[in-house]
């Protein structure tokens, strides 16, 4: 058996050297459990992949901040785990907060993941309502911030500003801002309806 070490510095055939067969730096096998950790990460919930597209995607729309990356706050992480990661399905979650918390930012947030984020479906529709034109208005308008800070999605999204409306390009779903002025809708399929200022809808004091 020849030892390769202690050949090492002898002269071979033609006066040459012969090299020990030693392993290139960086070109050491893997460790088995470097292996294990690369091929079994931990897979996202629903939640955290929202959560992560939309500190990802979305920028702060207007105030001191404007133009920086979203940083969720840790009740609004916890709101969008509440409703996405759970086992029974969420068909309606209510978000009550103090006003200039950020609340119709997150809203617009939301409506984007499900129009082009982690939650878009082929053909969906998603409506964000709200009690009057003004406050629709104001939901569109964050959305639509939003968008133009992002070149991603303004790749992705048609932006229709006379309709307040938006349209993803690859699956044909659209985003619209609505008011509650006109009654009740009719020709409306929703895949997801996000309601601004549920509290002072007139309907709901009705109904009290």
């Amino acid at each position: 058996m020849t030892d390769i070490g202690s050949e090492r510095g002898k002269p071979g055939p033609k006066g040459r050297r012969k090299r020990a067969l030693m392993p290139r730096i960086g070109l050491a096998p893997e460790p088995g459990w470097a292996r294990a950790n690369r091929y079994h990460k931990r897979k996202l919930t629903r939640g955290e992949r929202n959560i992560k597209w939309i500190e990802r995607h979305c920028f702060v729309p207007e105030g001191a901040h404007v133009g920086q990356p979203v940083v969720l706050l840790d009740w609004e992480k916890q709101f969008i785990l509440d409703i996405y990661d759970n086992p029974n399905i969420t068909r309606r979650a209510i978000l009550s907060v103090a006003r200039k918390n950020g609340k119709t930012a997150l809203i617009a947030a939301i409506a984007l993941a499900h129009l082009v984020g982690p939650e878009a479906i082929p053909n969906g529709e998603i409506y964000s309502a709200a009690n009057d034109r003004d406050q629709a208005a104001i939901v569109f308008k964050f959305a639509r911030q939003i968008v133009e800070l992002e070149p991603v999605l303004m790749e992705k999204i048609e932006v229709i500003p006379s309709t307040k409306t938006m349209l993803a390009r690859a699956t044909g779903s659209i985003y619209r801002a609505i008011s509650a002025e006109a009654g009740t809708k009719h020709g409306y399929l929703p895949s997801v309806v996000i309601y601004d200022e549920l509290a002072q809808s007139k309907r709901r004091r009705r109904e009290r």
